[in-house]
């Protein structure tokens, strides 16, 4: 009724698009002002004049907060995270167009036009040596920032470059470094800026390098049947600078110095970080050598880089070792990006929701990899070879999110970059033999059969050690939640109450 003023209200909180329940009481109060019947006031507040259909999604939106952890903030940062990765990464994921255009423009073998691409693979990971002290040192912001800009000077380089070791030092080891700086820093700024959803906000991130595979070789392929290679490199180190404008935006969040820290993501698994006292110094970082599970992920995190590159480099030479046409094979490899996409969002969303262990979630992946790639080299049906294609590139999906945030989980955000960056420099290392292991296999023995089972067997090993670690610590929780100790004078401890002290009344 106007003459009670509802709808007026009504209207005027609509148009400043106020939260539902503040509606809901300024008008409950001045129908009980007015003596308004219950039942009418109730039948009038469910009708679309005083309440929109689109209130309710309003309403929720509403919810989230504008600051602070998991807000609407942190969101943007995670989105320009992944964008900043997206362009960062790009030339890694058009690694493949670039072969052929680098043994075509230099008229080089495969040996010597495979340099530039070794090198940046390798460098990717190896950049974690100078990129997890330097954020620590400086913080985060100011390292993706020059990462995003080296990246982009390393390809534009490239266009001055006249010799095949000119483009392996510009492509493979400028870019690569920059590129590097931004794939390692991004997962610690996402862990800065999220506590209850850090792991679908890590997949976010490296969901952005995925979607770099259905952009940027298309692109580069365009740019090199127009312009040539070194115009192409030019082009795309311009565009590349939009990964830099992205990273700007990036800051480490004010509320980590006036707020406590959550790090865990599995209340199960012990943040070490938590119970250290802080230092900005670098040796306090370096603590993670001390921790036997450093080791144990940074050799998980190696067997997951192994099959991965198998999986990129070999699935498709594999799959017409079988008898699948050579288009077929690389529309399935296409079809598991989406597939890697979905690995790198839905589990771990599912562990933000708490529907999932982050040690069940280590386990499904190395679990996973271990029987797909066991199977793989004895299956000649092309439906179940393409089936487990799927599954490998799920797995390759979660990996990677998967890992940052168990490093998370152990060690904090303080030694957040510290961790990820030697474990994926240790992946760095490691890059220089995979190319004489897998020439071994397949110009010597002649299949890529036993490099499969080798990469299912070290999967196996690897979560084999998990579960006696799980195992190992279960059982040392359950001593610890069962014993009690009952200290002289009136104070008893409980470990089961987590270091709470009780005082007895005197008697």
């Amino acid at each position: 009724d106007p003459l009670w003023g509802l709808k007026t209200d009504a209207d005027a909180a609509r148009k400043c698009y106020c939260d539902c329940k503040t509606l809901e009481n300024l008008i409950s109060e001045q129908a009980n002002q007015r003596s308004v019947s219950k039942t009418l006031f109730d039948r009038w507040l469910k009708t679309d004049v005083a309440m929109p259909r689109c209130w309710e999604r309003w309403n929720n939106c509403s919810r989230v907060p504008q600051r602070g952890p998991d807000s609407v903030h942190s969101w943007l940062v995670a989105g320009a995270c992944a964008l900043s990765s997206f362009f960062a990464m790009a030339g890694r994921r058009s690694a493949g167009l670039l072969f052929l255009a680098i043994m075509q423009t230099f008229q080089v073998n495969r040996s010597e036009g495979s340099w530039p691409l070794m090198l940046m693979g390798a460098v990717i990971y190896l950049a974690g040596l100078i990129t997890g002290p330097l954020a620590h040192r400086f913080n985060a912001r100011p390292v993706i920032i020059a990462g995003a800009a080296i990246a982009s000077a390393g390809s534009i380089l490239c266009f001055f470059a006249s010799t095949i070791e000119l483009m392996a030092l510009t492509l493979g080891v400028i870019h690569a470094v920059g590129a590097g700086m931004v794939f390692i820093i991004a997962p610690t700024i996402i862990n800065e800026h999220f506590v209850k959803n850090k792991g679908l906000a890590m997949g976010l991130n490296f969901t952005g390098v995925t979607l770099g595979l259905f952009v940027f070789p298309k692109l580069l392929e365009f740019l090199n049947a127009s312009y040539g290679l070194h115009g192409a490199l030019l082009i795309f180190g311009a565009v590349c600078l939009n990964g830099l404008a992205f990273s700007l935006f990036l800051r480490t969040p004010s509320w980590r110095d006036i707020s406590p820290s959550n790090n865990q993501l599995d209340p199960e698994i012990p943040a070490q970080s938590n119970d250290q006292p802080q230092s900005p110094k670098l040796r306090h970082a370096m603590t993670v050598f001390k921790e036997p599970v450093f080791y144990l992920i940074m050799y998980s995190f190696n067997t997951y880089c192994l099959g991965y590159e198998c999986y990129v480099s070999l699935f498709v030479d594999f799959a017409c070792d079988k008898g699948v046409m050579v288009s077929t094979a690389v529309t399935v490899m296409a079809a598991g990006a989406v597939f890697e996409v979905l690995g790198r969002l839905t589990l771990p969303a599912v562990i933000d929701r708490g529907l999932l262990q982050i040690k069940t979630a280590v386990l499904l992946t190395l679990v996973l990899g271990a029987v797909t790639f066991l199977i793989l080299p004895f299956v000649n049906s092309h439906d179940l070879i393409f089936t487990l294609a799927f599954v490998i590139a799920f797995t390759i999906g979660t990996g990677m999110v998967i890992f940052s945030m168990t490093l998370a989980s152990y060690f904090g955000h303080e030694k957040m970059s510290v961790s990820f960056g030697i474990v994926v420099a240790s992946a760095g290392m490691f890059s220089f033999v995979k190319p004489y292991l897998i020439g071994h296999f397949r110009d010597k023995i002649g299949a890529y059969d036993w490099l499969f089972v080798i990469c299912g067997l070290l999967n196996a090993i690897g979560a084999a050690t998990w579960i006696v670690v799980f195992e190992f610590q279960r059982s040392k929780r359950k001593n610890n939640v069962t014993q009690t100790e009952n200290l002289p004078g009136e104070i008893t401890v409980t470990t089961k109450c987590s270091l709470s002290i009780a005082t007895e009344p005197p008697r």
